[in-house]
């Protein structure tokens, strides 16, 4: 039992799709799956090339969500 819960702060690198492909030299991605609580439609509009080598997309989607 936690009876003095406190705030935890985590502290998570986001990159670009793009930006990973050309840093790493891998192909580009032909599935994309996108599982990030609310924030799919960010993902997908900081990602200017890739979606188009992309032939399967998958994105969770809550429709009670803000986003």
């Amino acid at each position: 039992m936690i009876r003095n819960p406190q705030t935890i702060s985590t502290s998570v690198a986001v990159f670009r799709v793009d930006d990973i492909v050309l840093a790493v030299g891998l192909p580009a991605p032909t599935r994309l799956k996108i599982d990030v609580d609310g924030a799919g439609l960010e993902i997908i509009r900081g990602s200017l090339n890739s979606p188009k080598s992309v032939n399967e997309l998958v994105v969770e989607y809550k429709p009670e969500s803000k986003n």
